[in-house]
């Protein structure tokens, strides 16, 4: 069932699931939704997206509604997908629900009761290396304890881009790398932040990036990587490419985030100098598949060739992490390191 708040631009899918459907069956359900109400470009995007996820159970299908909800979040076509189970409440009662959820997003963001963790990506020559290299910290949104049981992180970020919230949170992770790399000032820490595609993309708040930037010495601008999701890269490249030069003039770092997630072509990513790629754990934690090898050595060889680095994202075994080292790929990142 779908809904349209033609007002907001908003258009609401309502898909009803039983325990003993599979997932494939759930999400097949959700696009036959976005029929009547998307239009073709969009249910390509849509499809793609799905085709790519991996889920082996309901659970994983609602979970990872996420990434389908942020894409068409920042696609601009569609701004929520909601998956809900036969409960039998209402199209009205759900939408409500979906708004309280809204609500209690934006109080969690002007309240400032956003924390952070970091995640660190290494540089490792062999699988029982110690200590291992530092190649940056990346800071990481973390919701307050008592926040954690209502709302996913993913859901979180989608609402606040929906609702015109995410910059706020952007430009506090990037006060907040400031922060860290002006009391160590003789450090070689970088610290990486994500930059939303909707920050990115909008003139107003991608300048307030930039005139934070130039507040700032550039020996901590230096050591600040901008993780751009490949979402971003769906702008128009008369504007891409300048905004991404003008952040490496002044001499900040750009990573492409969560490569080959989304529906970025290789050419969009080519015109662009960037410092670092990161590659989507969909394909790094595949380990017996050619195809995903062959992948693998053409970004290593490219990244060599533009002096920048590929990071393969998502290893959380010691299997994961032998297999790519005997490829020759030697930065990483996930939760095996944790």
């Amino acid at each position: 069932m779908a809904a349209q708040d033609k007002e907001n631009n908003i258009i609401w899918v309502f898909q009803t699931y039983s325990s003993n459907e599979s997932p494939c069956e759930v999400l097949k359900g959700i696009l036959s939704s976005f029929e009547e109400s998307v239009n073709s470009t969009t249910r390509t995007c849509v499809s793609a997206i799905v085709s790519q996820c991996n889920f082996t159970n309901i659970k994983g299908a609602i979970d990872n509604l996420t990434l389908i909800s942020a894409n068409i979040c920042s696609a601009k076509t569609l701004q929520k997908v909601e998956l809900v189970s036969e409960s039998g409440n209402s199209e009205a009662e759900q939408i409500r629900a979906v708004q309280r959820l809204d609500y209690f997003v934006e109080q969690l963001v002007t309240k400032q009761e956003i924390g952070h963790k970091f995640e660190n990506v290494y540089n490792i020559e062999s699988a029982y290396q110690t200590p291992k290299k530092l190649v940056y910290k990346e800071i990481l949104l973390l919701l307050p304890e008592e926040a954690r049981d209502q709302i996913s992180v993913g859901d979180f970020i989608c609402s606040a881009e929906k609702n015109n919230l995410i910059h706020i949170i952007d430009i506090k992770m990037l006060k907040l790398a400031i922060s860290i790399l002006s009391n160590k000032p003789s450090h070689h820490l970088m610290i990486g932040i994500n930059l939303s595609a909707k920050t990115f993309s909008e003139k107003k708040h991608f300048e307030e990036i930039i005139e934070i930037l130039k507040l700032t010495s550039r020996p901590i601008r230096q050591k600040i990587i901008f993780e751009i999701t490949e979402t971003a890269f769906i702008e128009d490249s008369n504007v891409l490419k300048p905004r991404v030069q003008r952040i490496r003039d002044l001499d900040a770092k750009i990573a492409v985030d969560d490569f080959g997630s989304g529906y970025t072509s290789f050419a969009q990513i080519f015109n662009l100098d960037v410092d670092f790629i990161k590659l989507d754990l969909l394909y790094t934690q595949q380990l017996t598949n050619p195809d995903v090898d062959a992948l693998v050595s053409f970004l290593k060889t490219y990244s060599k060739n533009r002096s920048s680095q590929l990071i393969l994202e998502g290893i959380e075994t010691l299997e994961q992490l032998e297999h790519w080292l005997s490829k020759d790929i030697h930065a990483f990142q996930g939760y095996y390191f944790d």
